[in-house]
């Protein structure tokens, strides 16, 4: 019988942009993210994140979004935020691994990538490295 280490799942108090075109997902994912401590402004829309963003650019330590959604992908989304602050932390996910340029995402400044389902303890640990990295 093996005994597996369990660590505990790693929470932060920092300020997430949280982008989903799917409203149901959002507020599960909103949810989630407050229960990990963090404080989340959350938007269906990435022209809306855009304008929450430019109005205060250092509002946040990092932004989370989808990356197929309609008017604005993802990583077209992540270009934009990185030209007003370009040291910002962006994690993207998708459920779509296959259809995504690797090369596209490097030069678009994603510090970190996920696909869906992503998993509550691998968010939890990716958004500390992404964090972590940062400062």
């Amino acid at each position: 019988r093996t005994t597996e280490m369990v660590l505990p799942i790693q929470e932060g108090d920092e300020r997430i942009l949280l982008v989903d075109d799917v409203k149901t997902l959002l507020n599960v994912e909103t949810e989630i993210l407050e229960r990990l401590g963090y404080e989340v402004t959350a938007t269906t829309s990435p022209i809306e994140a855009l304008n929450i963003f430019r109005e205060q650019p250092d509002r946040f330590d990092l932004v989370y979004t989808d990356m197929t959604m309609p008017r604005m992908t993802g990583l077209t989304l992540t270009k934009k935020l990185k030209e007003i602050r370009p040291n910002l932390p962006v994690i993207l996910y998708t459920g779509l691994g296959n259809l995504l340029d690797a090369d596209e995402i490097r030069e678009s400044g994603v510090s970190a990538f996920l696909k869906k389902p992503v998993l509550l303890e691998d968010l939890a640990s990716t958004i500390r490295e992404v964090l972590e990295n940062e400062k």
